[in-house]
């Protein structure tokens, strides 16, 4: 089967239209639940859209041997998947094999609910950030009131107008930073470039000087004549101002040298800001749930694996924080937490990769010192991520570290 004409199919496919349009469902042997190709309101496109990546329909398809084009758009392949979506295709079939897979749960939870509480739930779920799995549990399980399936296909469809935007702002907002970093950069260049030519013109004016110095000693030293002593003091106050003289210029070299090198250390800085903050518009467009305000923050990660630590600290430099690792105690001796503790903010410890005697050093260290002390579950990138944005938001309710 190949995608060539899909986008005939995208013209022709009404499930990808904004609107909810519900009809009872088809009656099935299963009592609870409702099959993929069974929906009856317009929810294939959601739920396709919100559940399923791209490469999840590719990965799919590849196991049915479908043959792509090479300049097959995303929304192509989308809406080929919507249209197989409505019968019992083996494209329909493996989307909610996969989903079941994924989501089974979702599906256990909501199902134990009874219909008074499905909408507190529903709220819950998505306050949560667990969107994908109630949206395919609300739809699949046939005890959900057709009041509610059209709220939730409503909400979601939002979502992602709401996502739109949010994403056209985001993107603008990183051209604008683009542009001021690449006017930092002009004007680097430019400051570098004077700095070379200003150290170079006096480097040359102090080697001249010397040059001269160094002839007039070789004169007074090595004339064969014996000056009287009101010549040869005119002579000795000759040269000493001329050592003054010269003592002055290269000062004077010095101290614009400096001013130089300080105004150069500020356009670096500035650069590296901008850097960042692109880096940072750039991350958030896909993954907003990265922490944006720990800017001056200290953290102390206690523990975990070392091979791990390169990206932690990446991390957290693009959060705006300062990153501190001990290693728990394995390489690392522990008595050093003591000495760590007073100079940073807050300390994140991977359970599962410490010893218990660091975790409660640090734990007993921060009670005492008033830090924030965050245990997390496992050391993994995901969790340090979590912590950081659990860290951001209460910085920002001012209910942590100021």
């Amino acid at each position: 089967m190949s995608l060539a004409n899909v986008r005939a199919l995208q013209m022709g496919n009404r499930m990808c239209a904004n609107h909810y349009d519900y009809r009872p469902p088809i009656k099935s042997s299963s009592a609870r639940r409702l099959r993929f190709w069974e929906f009856t309101d317009a929810a294939h496109c959601l739920v396709v859209g919100t559940c399923l990546s791209h490469a999840d329909l590719l990965k799919i398809g590849r196991k049915l041997h479908l043959r792509y084009d090479n300049n097959v758009l995303d929304h192509d392949v989308h809406s080929y998947f919507v249209s197989k979506a409505n019968f019992a295709s083996p494209e329909a079939r493996a989307m909610h094999k996969l989903l079941d897979q994924r989501h089974g749960g979702m599906l256990r939870i909501v199902s134990r609910h009874d219909e008074a509480n499905l909408l507190d739930l529903w709220q819950q779920m998505k306050d949560a950030g667990q969107i994908a799995g109630a949206l395919y549990a609300f739809m699949t399980l046939r005890n959900i009131p057709q009041s509610l399936r059209a709220r939730i296909f409503g909400e979601v469809h939002m979502l992602s107008h709401l996502l739109g935007a949010s994403y056209r702002q985001q993107s603008a907002e990183t051209v604008r930073l683009q542009a001021e970093l690449e006017e930092v950069q002009a004007r680097r260049v430019r400051v570098e470039a004077g700095l070379h030519a200003s150290l170079k013109e006096k480097t040359d004016r102090i080697s001249k000087i010397e040059t001269e110095l160094a002839k007039l000693r070789g004169t007074l030293e090595h004339s064969n004549s014996t000056p009287d002593l009101t010549t040869r003091a005119k002579g000795m106050g000759k040269s000493q101002r001329a050592i003054e003289i010269a003592r002055k210029r290269a000062h004077a070299a010095e101290a614009k040298n400096g001013q130089l090198q300080i105004l150069l250390d500020e356009t670096r800085r500035e650069n590296n800001r901008l850097k960042l903050g692109v880096k940072r518009q750039q991350i958030q467009i896909t993954d907003e749930s990265i922490a944006t305000d720990l800017d001056g923050c200290s953290i102390l990660y206690l523990g975990g694996k070392n091979k791990l630590v390169p990206h932690l600290e990446n991390h957290a430099t693009l959060c705006g924080a300062k990153f501190v690792h001990h290693d728990g105690g394995r390489e690392d001796n522990i008595t050093r937490i003591d000495a760590v503790l007073p100079s940073v903010d807050c300390v994140v410890c991977p359970i599962n990769c410490i010893s218990h005697d660091a975790c409660l050093r640090a734990k007993h260290g921060c009670e005492k010192l008033g830090k924030v002390f965050l245990p997390v579950k496992n050391d993994s990138q995901a969790c340090f991520k979590q912590a950081l944005k659990q860290l951001s938001n209460d910085r920002a309710q001012n209910q942590t570290f100021d």
